[in-house]
């Protein structure tokens, strides 16, 4: 029984355990590389969804502002009373 437990049991070297603690971090390094390269691309997009929005909004306050000068120009030259 102790010479089964004795085969079971891998001696490691220092060594070889850097060499696993390396290639350890070197594979989270990569994930974690990967994930925020991902995080970067998804801001990317928003940033520029949120100007597209920007772009659009600033479009319908100047089509709201000049509608409303139009109304106040009708408005004038019908005189109709302003609430």
């Amino acid at each position: 029984m102790a010479k089964e437990k004795n085969k079971l049991i891998k001696k490691i070297t220092i060594n070889k355990l850097a060499v696993m603690m390396k290639n350890g971090f070197d594979n989270q390094t990569k994930i974690l590389v990967e994930r925020f390269n991902k995080i970067d691309k998804d801001m990317s997009d928003v940033k520029k969804d949120i100007k597209d929005i920007k772009y659009t909004l600033d479009d319908t306050v100047k089509r709201t502002d000049k509608l409303e000068m139009r109304v106040d120009f009708v408005e004038n030259v019908l005189a109709i009373k302003k609430d």
